[in-house]
């Protein structure tokens, strides 16, 4: 398990050292993402704010991607559906669980357990999850509470992070405990989110932002991206003073502008237990990063889009096939429209340049 303090040093440090550990997988993962689902993940460094570019250029035959929305569709269904019961509560004590009233009292705490996750959205978010674990083998998502008491999300929201922009480490357990992310936000965010804390009626601390990020706000160009770093972790007790602030919860959370000043996090917060929810469909030994389906599967897919290619093309030279004529032709109108008649000298009557006999499937 790695402890962190509150020094933008150090959380740069371990963030870097994170990044190191993962190196190995990204060629991987950004094949996976090629053949698969182009736009989910982010593994080249691309500006994912308003990206509209055209990115699926590998996928020829839509059978693979079709094929994982089959599998994350059949997870949701399987193990949380939101149209019936997938879970129930049960006590640990023998005795208790023939008892009416506890009988009733759970039953209604799995009722309204239910409602909460319907409002707030964790539905939407399985549903994700199930595509990044069976896609790259390894999902991430923040459970945080909401503190906004006019938000809909009935106090809880379960952020799912995009592949390819966080990287984790595991404790002692393989329990995945520590989380660097990345994340390309607007100033108009930045500034809402740390500057306002939130609250547009409140005053503004501009301490904590650099001066780029003020002037770009002052001078109106509140839309230009920025990447914000933040990072969930341990703190152990001796390296800093553990208590009920935020600064001194047991699970840190760093927030800092990447490239800003050296010595300014945009928020210094933390949880009274981890909010981390990492899945891996399964690893080996003590993986930190989990294996897919689509990693066996990959080279399947890249051969089916190689077939596809050829058998275009071998339709293609069947309808349109290469003609031989002879020289006398070469200054005529000659046509090999449908439909069209050219005038040649020939034995006999009508008939086709060439035949076509279209391939079926």
């Amino acid at each position: 398990m790695t402890s962190v303090t509150n020094d933008k040093t150090k959380a740069a440090a371990l963030a870097d050292a994170l990044k190191r550990l993962r190196a190995s997988y990204n060629e991987h993962y950004a094949e996976l993402q090629e053949y698969f689902l182009p736009r989910r993940g982010s593994f080249f460094g691309q500006d994912r704010i308003d990206n509209g570019s055209k990115v699926n250029d590998r996928i020829i035959n839509s059978t693979g991607t079709i094929a994982l929305r089959t599998l994350q569709s059949g997870m949701h269904a399987g193990i949380s559906s939101p149209a019936r019961p997938w879970f129930r509560l049960v006590p640990a004590s023998e005795e208790l669980r023939n008892a009416h009233d506890v009988k009733e009292y759970l039953d209604m705490v799995q009722r309204i357990m239910r409602q909460v996750f319907q409002s707030a959205g964790i539905y939407n978010s399985l549903h994700v999850s199930y595509g990044d674990l069976a896609l790259y083998g390894t999902d991430c998502a923040i459970l945080e509470e909401v503190v906004n008491e006019h938000s809909p999300a009935g106090g809880i929201v379960l952020r799912q992070l995009e592949p390819g922009t966080f990287w984790l480490a595991a404790d002692a357990e393989n329990r995945v405990t520590v989380c660097y992310h990345e994340v390309a936000l607007t100033v108009e965010q930045v500034v809402g989110q740390f500057v306002y804390n939130g609250d547009p009626s409140a005053s503004p601390n501009w301490d904590v932002v650099s001066t780029t990020i003020r002037n770009l706000w002052t001078k109106g160009a509140r839309y230009e991206p920025v990447v914000v770093s933040r990072l969930i972790a341990p703190r152990y007790r001796g390296d800093v003073v553990l208590g009920s602030t935020p600064d001194r919860m047991p699970v840190a959370s760093l927030w800092w502008e990447a490239g800003g000043p050296s010595d300014k996090f945009l928020r210094i917060g933390g949880y009274r237990r981890n909010p981390i929810i990492a899945s891996r469909w399964y690893v080996s030994g003590n993986e930190i990063y989990g294996r897919s389906p689509a990693m066996d599967c990959l080279p399947d897919v890249k051969m089916l889009q190689v077939m596809e290619r050829d058998r275009a093309e071998a339709v293609k030279r069947m309808l349109r096939p290469p003609l031989n004529a002879p020289t006398a032709l070469r200054n005529t109108r000659f046509s090999t429209l449908p439909g069209a008649i050219n005038f040649v000298d020939i034995d006999r009557g009508l008939t086709p340049i060439y035949e076509i006999n279209p391939i079926c499937s």
